[in-house]
């Protein structure tokens, strides 16, 4: 990732969750702040499982068609705490090599239709009433990730409004390890969202305080190292 700021994050926020409850620092059932909105999360600890209770989309926005390498794409753009778009396709997985993925959703993602900020790119397939494939290109990753809980959810709702799909909706995307998105639809987007997941500790470790402090230590020494170009320092 670039390190850039994210509105919101599904997948982060069912993690985050899960680490909260662990480590003692929260209940089970928890309530967060995000850029987009407060999040409400439910955690089983038994099962590693965490349900997100999230807010409103935005509005299913009107189709734009963005031209690609002689391919022209049309896209569904919505908001679900961070901007996305979904593309559809036959089948996910025969539409290109991760390469190709990347080359299109890359061009998509900073395609003028969806200046300044920009959107994520989902490739969606239906595989029955209640299933979708997805592949995700991210933004600020700048490349097709193995999951995305926004894109899940984006995917189902846009899905759904097309009356591909019913809530809830079981989301397959590249890792293999299922989402589902419940939600109510709506003249204006979808409400009542959910979104659970399983979450796996895959590692724990810690880390010494004099490692913080060399860290603090670096970064003031990278504040008083001018850089070429750099304005001089005033006389005092």
């Amino acid at each position: 990732a670039d390190g850039s700021e994210g509105e919101m994050c599904g997948n982060g926020a069912m993690c985050g969750a899960r680490f909260a409850e662990l480590i003692g620092v929260a209940q089970a059932e928890m309530a967060f702040s995000t850029m987009s909105g407060i999040v409400r999360a439910r955690v089983d600890p038994a099962h590693g499982q965490v349900e997100l209770a999230m807010p409103d989309t935005g509005p299913i926005q009107p189709a734009r068609t963005v031209e690609v390498e002689g391919v022209a794409y049309e896209l569904s753009p919505i908001q679900v705490g961070v901007p996305h778009c979904v593309l559809f396709v036959e089948d996910a997985d025969t539409f290109g090599s991760r390469g190709h993925l990347e080359r299109i959703g890359r061009a998509i993602r900073h395609a003028e239709a969806f200046a300044p900020a920009g959107t994520n790119v989902n490739v969606v397939a239906p595989l029955g009433s209640n299933r979708l494939r997805m592949r995700t290109y991210e933004r600020g990753v700048e490349a097709e990730t193995l999951a995305c809980g926004t894109g899940a959810v984006a995917s189902a709702v846009v899905s759904a409004a097309r009356g591909l799909v019913q809530s809830p909706v079981e989301i397959i995307a590249s890792s293999g390890m299922p989402l589902v998105a419940s939600f109510d639809l709506r003249e204006n987007g979808a409400c009542t969202v959910t979104l659970r997941g399983q979450t796996r500790l895959v590692m724990s470790g810690s880390i010494r305080p004099d490692a913080l402090a060399q860290e603090h230590s670096w970064r003031n020494e990278q504040c008083r190292t001018p850089k070429p170009g750099d304005a001089p320092l005033s006389p005092r």
